[in-house]
């Protein structure tokens, strides 16, 4: 990316709907897309252990569903 200035470099990538990224000195090209996924997933754990470390009992769990959204409830058949 040295030859490339980052304006160039930004419309390249908006243009093929890609993003190089740099791991362990390797330089790989993901979709945008993936990328935004990791990034949220990254995200939303960060999130988690934060609660999870300064959290006990009940709260935790209340923490946690406001990331994560309201548990399933099992539906029991009719008896």
């Amino acid at each position: 990316m040295d030859k490339l200035s980052k304006g160039t470099f930004l419309e390249q990538t908006t243009k093929t709907g890609t993003i190089e990224v740099c791991i362990d000195h390797n330089h790989i090209t993901i979709p945008i897309s993936r990328y935004e996924e990791l990034i949220r997933a990254e995200t939303e754990r960060d999130v988690i252990l934060r609660a999870y470390q300064a959290f006990t009992g009940f709260r935790l769990s209340d923490a946690i569903e406001a990331v994560l959204g309201p548990r399933p409830t099992e539906v029991v058949p009719n008896a």
